[in-house]
Protein backbone atom coordinates (compact mmCIF):
# COMPACT_ATOMS: atom_id res chain seq x y z
CA UNK A 1 0.00 0.00 0.00
CA UNK A 2 1.28 3.10 -0.90
CA UNK A 3 1.76 6.46 1.60
CA UNK A 4 -0.56 8.78 1.52
CA UNK A 5 0.31 11.72 -0.15
CA UNK A 6 -0.03 15.63 0.73
CA UNK A 7 -1.21 17.96 -1.51
CA UNK A 8 1.80 19.38 -0.77
CA UNK A 9 3.35 16.38 -2.21
CA UNK A 10 1.11 16.40 -5.04
CA UNK A 11 1.44 19.93 -5.96
CA UNK A 12 5.54 19.49 -6.01
CA UNK A 13 5.36 16.61 -8.13
CA UNK A 14 2.85 18.31 -10.44
CA UNK A 15 5.05 21.29 -10.65
CA UNK A 16 7.98 19.12 -11.45
CA UNK A 17 5.79 17.31 -14.15
CA UNK A 18 4.76 20.64 -15.89
CA UNK A 19 8.56 21.86 -16.36
CA UNK A 20 8.11 24.81 -13.40
CA UNK A 21 10.88 25.01 -10.14
CA UNK A 22 9.05 23.55 -7.84
CA UNK A 23 11.29 25.55 -5.26
CA UNK A 24 9.37 28.23 -6.21
CA UNK A 25 6.29 27.29 -4.06
CA UNK A 26 9.08 28.63 -1.28
CA UNK A 27 8.88 31.74 -2.93
CA UNK A 28 5.23 32.13 -3.13
CA UNK A 29 4.91 31.12 0.65
CA UNK A 30 7.66 33.55 1.73
CA UNK A 31 6.08 36.34 0.17
CA UNK A 32 2.30 35.58 1.67
CA UNK A 33 4.32 35.28 4.86
CA UNK A 34 5.53 38.54 3.97
CA UNK A 35 2.21 40.01 3.34
CA UNK A 36 0.61 38.73 6.12
CA UNK A 37 2.79 40.55 8.69
CA UNK A 38 2.15 40.10 12.51
CA UNK A 39 -1.31 40.12 12.43
CA UNK A 40 -1.75 36.42 11.84
CA UNK A 41 -3.37 34.01 14.38
CA UNK A 42 -1.20 31.53 16.52
CA UNK A 43 -0.94 28.26 14.02
CA UNK A 44 -3.00 26.42 16.48
CA UNK A 45 -5.35 28.66 16.03
CA UNK A 46 -5.55 29.17 12.30
CA UNK A 47 -6.98 26.63 9.76
CA UNK A 48 -4.37 26.93 8.24
CA UNK A 49 -0.43 26.20 8.85
CA UNK A 50 1.62 29.14 9.39
CA UNK A 51 3.53 30.09 5.79
CA UNK A 52 6.83 29.67 8.28
CA UNK A 53 5.85 26.24 8.77
CA UNK A 54 4.88 25.52 5.16
CA UNK A 55 8.14 27.00 3.91
CA UNK A 56 9.51 24.44 6.49
CA UNK A 57 7.37 21.65 5.20
CA UNK A 58 7.84 22.24 1.77
CA UNK A 59 11.45 22.60 2.22
CA UNK A 60 11.29 19.10 4.16
CA UNK A 61 9.96 17.37 0.98
CA UNK A 62 11.85 19.34 -1.48
CA UNK A 63 15.15 17.50 0.11
CA UNK A 64 13.48 14.12 0.14
CA UNK A 65 14.78 12.28 -3.32
CA UNK A 66 11.54 12.21 -6.58
CA UNK A 67 9.31 9.23 -6.63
Amino acid sequence: MAPPCSTRTIGLRLMREAGYDPQAMVTVMQKLEQASGASRPPEFASAHPSPAGRIARIKEQLAKPVQ
